[in-house]
C-alpha cells in the first residue's frame, strides 16, 4: 500500500466523520429550537385568547357559561383610558372581553376563585405575565382585580364572588386607536348638545350600534336609511355612566337623549322633538310621565 494513498483514505474517513458531527449538530439543534418553540408561550390574539376561555370553562364549569360581550350597558367598575390623539379618554369598561357567570340559581361563591386561576392559566399560556403590582383599581367590597401584560396588550380579570361573575377585558394600542377613532363622532354630537362640557371632560364606554347588535329591549330601527347607536357615557363626578341615545342617517351620528343605564327610560317628548330622530326610533319604548309605550302605536304597556 502507497502512503500516498492511505493517507488519501484516511482523510477521506475524516472528512465523512466530520460531516456526520456537523449534521447530527444541526439535528440536534432543530429539535432544540423546535422544543422551545413547542414549550415557551407564544403570543395569540385577543380573540384567540376569548376563545380559549370559552372552551376551558365549558370544560370545567357545569354552572357556568363563558360569553364574548362587547360590554352593552354594563355599569362595571371602570377606569380611564388615554389615546394618543383624542382629548377625551376611553373606558375601560368598553373593552372587549368574556363574561364568565353561573347560569343556574344556586351557585357556589367558591368557583369564582377557580375560575380566575383558570383564567389566569390561560393568559400564562398566551405569555402574559402579572402586572406589579397586580391589583390596578379599588373595586367594591368583595372583588377582586387583577392585571396581566404581555407586550402591549394588557388584560384585567375582575371577579366579584357575590355575584358568581368573573369580567376578563383585554385591549391592545391598535384596538384603542379604533374604538377612539369609532367614538369621535359620538363624541362630538354629545359636545354640541352639552356645551358645558369639554372633550377632556368625558369618559366614553361601551358604544353598541344596533345594525351591527340588535339585542337588547331597543332593536335596529325599522326605518330605512336609519340607525340607532347607544353608548356609555361618563361625565365628571358621576360614579356610574348614563346611557346615551343616537341616530344615524346620511353617514351622520345624532345625539338624542339618555337615560340612567335603562332602555326603557328614554323620553319619548324629547326624541319627537326631532322629525329624524322619531322616524329613526318608531316602533321602539319610550318613556312618559310614569308609563312606557310603544311609539309606532301610543299602546301603553
Amino acid at each position: 500500500m502507497r502512503y500516498g494513498g492511505f493517507w488519501q483514505d484516511s482523510m477521506h474517513i475524516i472528512r465523512l466523520a466530520a460531516f456526520g458531527v456537523a449534521l447530527l449538530v444541526v439535528v440536534l439543534l432543530g429539535l432544540g429550537i423546535r422544543h422551545l418553540r413547542h414549550s415557551s408561550p407564544q403570543p395569540q390574539g385577543l380573540n384567540a385568547i376569548f376563545a380559549a376561555v370559552q372552551k376551558d370553562v365549558e370544560q370545567n364549569f357545569e354552572k357556568y357559561q363563558a360569553v364574548v360581550n362587547k360590554w352593552p350597558a354594563l355599569p362595571v367598575d371602570t377606569m380611564p383610558q388615554h389615546v394618543a390623539g383624542y382629548q377625551f379618554t376611553l373606558a375601560s369598561a368598553g373593552q372587549p372581553g368574556v363574561v364568565v357567570s353561573s347560569h343556574v340559581y344556586k351557585h357556589d361563591n367558591g368557583d369564582v376563585s377557580k375560575i380566575t386561576e383558570h383564567l389566569q392559566n390561560v393568559l400564562m399560556k398566551a405569555g402574559f405575565a402579572k402586572s406589579l403590582p397586580s391589583i390596578v383599581q379599588p373595586v367594591e367590597p368583595g372583588a377582586t382585580q387583577t392585571q396581566y401584560r404581555q407586550a402591549d396588550n394588557v388584560c384585567t380579570v375582575t371577579a366579584y364572588p357575590q355575584y358568581a361573575q368573573v369580567f376578563l377585558q383585554c385591549t391592545s394600542p391598535t384596538d384603542l386607536q379604533q374604538r377612539a377613532a369609532e367614538a369621535r363622532p359620538f363624541v362630538s354630537s354629545y359636545l354640541e348638545q352639552h356645551p358645558d362640557l369639554r372633550p377632556q371632560d368625558l369618559i366614553f364606554g361601551q358604544l353598541t350600534i344596533k345594525s351591527r347588535n340588535g339585542g337588547g329591549v331597543i332593536g335596529r330601527s325599522h326605518a330605512a336609511g336609519y340607525d340607532l347607536a347607544e353608548a356609555i357615557i361618563y361625565r365628571p363626578g358621576a360614579p356610574k355612566g348614563s346611557l346615551a341615545l343616537f341616530y344615524g342617517h346620511t353617514g351622520q351620528w345624532k345625539y338624542i337623549v339618555e337615560s340612567n343605564l335603562d332602555e326603557r327610560a328614554f323620553s319619548c317628548t324629547t326624541i319627537e322633538a326631532s322629525p329624524d330622530a322619531s322616524k329613526a326610533y318608531v316602533g321602539q319604548p319610550c318613556y312618559d310621565s310614569a308609563l312606557q309605550r310603544v311609539r309606532s302605536s301610543g299602546v301603553v304597556q
